[in-house]
Parts: C-alpha cells; sequence; structure tokens
C-alpha cells in the first residue's frame, strides 16, 4: 500500500511542471469606454466644458486587441431628442501614446494622445479639432 502511494505522490510531483507560459500584455486601451467629460479650448483661450448627460451618457467605445473599434453613439439636447447609432468599420493603431482612427472615406490627419491614469480605468484623449484643442476623459465600463 505504501509504495502504491509513493507511486502515485511521484507521479503527481513529475506531472506538474511549472511551464506557465506568461499571458501576452494586453495594451491599457483594450476595453469598453464610457466618455464622461470634454473640454474644447480653442486658440483665443476660450473653454468649453461638457458633461456626459441625458443621451450622451449611453455613448460607449469598445477597443478590441484585434484592433478594431466597436461604437455606440448617442446624441441629444435631452431624453426626448435621443439619436443612436453607430459608426462602422473603424480601425485603430496605438503607437506609444499616440492613438489614430481609420474610418473608410475619412481621414484623420490629427491622432490623439492617449494617456492613462487611476489604475488604467481612466483615460484622456487629446486631439485637435478644426481650431479647438479637444480632451475627452473616459472611464473604463
Amino acid at each position: 500500500m505504501k509504495k502504491i502511494i509513493l507511486m502515485f505522490v511521484a507521479v503527481l510531483a513529475f506531472s506538474c511542471s511549472d511551464d506557465k507560459t506568461p499571458e501576452p500584455a494586453v495594451d491599457p486601451i483594450v476595453g469598453t469606454w464610457k466618455p464622461v467629460s470634454e473640454i474644447l479650448r480653442n486658440t483665443q483661450a476660450n473653454t468649453t466644458e461638457n458633461s456626459y448627460q441625458i443621451c450622451n451618457a449611453n455613448t460607449r467605445f469598445t477597443f478590441t486587441s484585434s484592433g478594431s473599434l466597436i461604437n455606440i453613439i448617442s446624441e441629444g439636447e435631452d431624453a426626448s431628442d435621443c439619436e443612436t447609432f453607430s459608426l462602422p468599420n473603424i480601425t485603430y493603431t496605438k503607437v506609444g501614446n499616440v492613438l489614430t482612427l481609420f474610418q473608410p472615406g475619412v481621414v484623420d490627419t490629427d491622432p490623439s494622445t492617449v494617456t492613462f491614469s487611476n489604475g488604467n480605468n481612466t483615460m484622456t484623449l487629446v486631439f485637435l479639432e478644426d481650431v479647438f484643442v479637444n480632451t475627452i476623459t473616459y472611464t473604463r465600463q
């Protein structure tokens, strides 16, 4: 009986290997994000701040590890005026802290600068839009 137990323990000891392959690092942008605030500054130093409430609070952006951007955008002035839509076939690249979006027929000449904080649960994008520097803050969902 002792020999059977010792053989069993030996088999277990040698069959359990420590070949744990480390998981590949996932870029912190991967996941679903909800916009929470937007600040627009123009060249005359005028600032406009927007919070995402009512319709806009339902907007979501999901960045996949394969480079696709799935989006649900809600816009409107009040709850009775909400319009929800999605922009199809958007892909992205992120090199360092530079995020570039690609949509068929649209040229994105002003890529965004992306930073993460709060344990990678807050994302801030800064980009040019016409004469404005636009800063949008998102929280991970």
